[in-house]
């Protein structure tokens, strides 16, 4: 399978896929209390950005924002450009679903997740 890793420099906006899981601001707080029961008390001082990025890092995963169906939801997961040569699809889904088990234990198989950008 090849996989574009450039820029393409033809359109108004970026189009990317990313096999991953949408968290609302209620899955990220309850994820943050797992990963961190010391200091789980969140509450509204905490950011959800700031959240999911940390909580993205901690997993090895990447974080995006904005995804069309998910527009004011995180997607925390993996872009195929990280797919290793030897892994196959089955795998790559597998291995990004056990690295969210982590800190969201009731999250489910991780999904494609595409998004062409802006088209208004």
């Amino acid at each position: 399978m090849k996989i574009r890793l450039d820029f393409v420099s033809n359109s108004s906006s970026s189009s990317f896929m990313l096999v991953g899981k949408a968290f609302d601001s209620d899955e990220l707080n309850s994820a943050w209390g797992l990963l961190h029961p010391e200091n789980s008390n969140c509450n509204d001082d905490c950011y959800d950005g700031d959240l999911a990025y940390s909580i993205a890092d901690e997993l090895g995963l990447d974080c995006e924002r904005g995804i069309s169906d998910f527009y004011d939801m995180y997607v925390i997961g993996l872009p195929f450009s990280k797919m290793d040569d030897n892994e196959t699809k089955k795998q790559f889904v597998e291995r990004v679903t056990l690295a969210l088990k982590k800190a969201f234990p009731n999250a489910g198989t991780a999904e494609e997740h595409v998004d062409g950008g802006y088209d208004g």
